[in-house]
């Protein structure tokens, strides 16, 4: 939890710095962009403290992670956790990263929804059956899939927006370098 209110503070504090830069301007992407971010620190930060405990607690990994879960192997829920551990921590960095605008960190964090995509749907489907629900295990195992699809692809797609990319460009910095043509005359 403190990790989360850590990435939450300092992520609104880069956000606050970003959108002075046109105030009043692409507001529909600026909510967008923090909702996204805020998605991406409810859900991925628990792979940064991972990262960290794997080494420490690979006991308590393996107990955790490394049995069958419904029609899963024990070794595709381990390779699914890491996954998740490991691509939802390069995930993280880079939505906290696009609060400063960054294209690159926008194409990262594009391409690693889907990298991480199936190790969400093992996760939601360890969800799924860590509880009675009465369906079968390939009907919860299909569900996970729709379920992290439709929210992969939402995500995808709300950040692939023209009214996104227009926000990524946004205002350029004034070169005030003395042999830039735009630098103020000194008189």
């Amino acid at each position: 939890m403190l990790l989360i209110f850590f990435f939450l503070v300092v992520t609104g504090l880069r956000l606050y710095k970003s959108y002075k830069r046109d105030p009043g301007e692409h507001v529909a992407a600026k909510v967008t962009l923090a909702c996204v971010i805020i998605y991406a620190i409810i859900f991925y930060t628990s792979s940064v403290a991972w990262i960290g405990g794997l080494l420490r607690y690979s006991d308590q990994f393996r107990r955790t992670y490394e049995v069958p879960v419904g029609v899963l192997s024990a070794d595709v829920v381990a390779g699914a956790a890491i996954l998740h551990i490991l691509g939802g921590t390069v995930l993280l960095f880079s939505a906290t990263s696009m609060a400063m605008r960054s294209t690159k960190a926008l194409k990262w964090f594009r391409l690693l929804l889907f990298v991480v995509a199936p190790a969400e749907v093992v996760s939601f489907y360890r969800g799924l059956e860590s509880e009675p629900t009465g369906l079968p295990p390939v009907i919860s195992l299909g569900f996970s899939v729709i379920v992290v699809s439709v929210l992969t692809g939402f995500l995808f797609v709300i950040m692939g927006r023209p009214y996104m990319r227009a926000f990524f460009k946004g205002p350029q910095p004034i070169d005030l370098s003395p042999l830039s043509p735009s630098a103020p005359e000194h008189r």
